[in-house]
């Protein structure tokens, strides 16, 4: 499936924000699909992702040479890995309060991402979250599901949108996959988590239990 088949019901409000704030945070879960959205909205913006580790780095060691690296209009993927950022995009945008959607942001983590915004942005950004495929947005896919899989099939295959992208794809590869990233990744980082495998316990637990009761 193409992504043109899943128009995100968050995009005109997106839109709407940019026309009102100078910059537009958009946090959600990994692969929710943020940074397909955001790049066909604002296909004209300069474009650079902090997952990048040389360009996180630059951004957190030097904010003044990134945003002159990186000028505006801008779209900032993952921008809780530089969270000195924040205070330089706030000098930026004083500059210019009467300019609205001049920076558009995303991150995964939104901890992270919502203390910088708090701290610095407060007053100057919109703040949007985006979540897996809702129902409507799947309404194009529920019309064409194969008559008998019915529901069940659709809950157990879930609502991340490459699920729906890849037909072919087993739920259980993507999700291992996806757990994998998110412990690597974020609870390593958020939480400092010393042992990985008995956090990965943790959470298998209450999954085990709901299947039980189930």
């Amino acid at each position: 499936m193409s992504d043109n088949e899943f128009p995100r019901e968050i995009a005109a409000s997106v839109r709407r924000m940019a026309g009102h704030f100078p910059a537009v945070v958009v946090t959600g879960a990994r692969q929710t699909g943020k940074t397909t959205l955001l790049t066909k909205l604002f296909g004209d913006y300069n474009y650079v992702s902090l997952d990048l580790p040389a360009e996180a780095q630059l951004a957190e060691e030097d904010p003044q040479s990134f945003l002159s690296r990186h000028p505006v209009p801008l779209l900032v993927d993952e921008v809780q890995y530089a969270p000195r950022l924040f205070r330089y995009l706030k000098v930026e945008i004083d500059k210019r309060r009467d300019m609205n959607g001049r920076f558009i942001l995303t991150g995964s983590q939104k901890f992270s991402l919502m203390q910088g915004v708090s701290e610095s942005l407060a007053g100057r950004c919109g703040v949007l979250e985006l979540e897996g495929l809702t129902v409507q947005e799947l309404g194009l896919v529920f019309s064409r599901m194969e008559e008998g899989e019915g529901m069940a099939g659709i809950l157990a295959r879930g609502f991340m949108p490459q699920l729906w992208k890849d037909p072919a794809m087993r739920p259980a590869d993507y999700f291992a996959s996806y757990q994998a990233t998110y412990l690597e990744r974020d609870v390593r980082q958020l939480l400092n988590v010393s042992s990985l495998r008995d956090f990965d316990r943790f959470m298998r637990g209450p999954g085990s239990s709901q299947r039980t009761i189930a």
